[in-house]
């Protein structure tokens, strides 16, 4: 039998929190969509050229999906946050944003 609903969607990941400057600890915030639930999402950060400088699971912390960053970027480094995230059945939804550290 198909799956008939769709992936699940990820609206944004928001930003790392106001406060960030590329520390160990700053949490990037992901919104995300199901028409059920989304069971997990897994956060990779690269540098520009495309090198992954972390990677790993957000957290469900207070209804909203966190990752705490384990790296520390420079300030004027442009990252690339990917997030993905699934559904009970394991179907992916797939963002991917652009970050400047402040």
């Amino acid at each position: 039998m198909a799956y008939f609903f769709p992936h699940p969607g990820l609206g944004q990941v928001l930003s790392f929190s106001r406060k960030s400057v590329g520390r160990v600890g700053d949490p990037a915030r992901i919104v995300t969509l199901d028409d059920f639930e989304v069971v997990s999402v897994d956060v990779v950060i690269r540098d520009a050229a495309d090198a992954v400088l972390e990677q790993g699971p957000a957290a469900l912390i207070a209804g909203q999906w966190t990752y705490a960053a384990t790296t520390v970027v420079a300030a004027g480094d442009t990252v690339k946050i990917e997030a993905t995230a699934k559904d009970h059945p394991g179907n992916p939804g797939v963002k991917t944003m652009p970050w400047l550290i402040a």
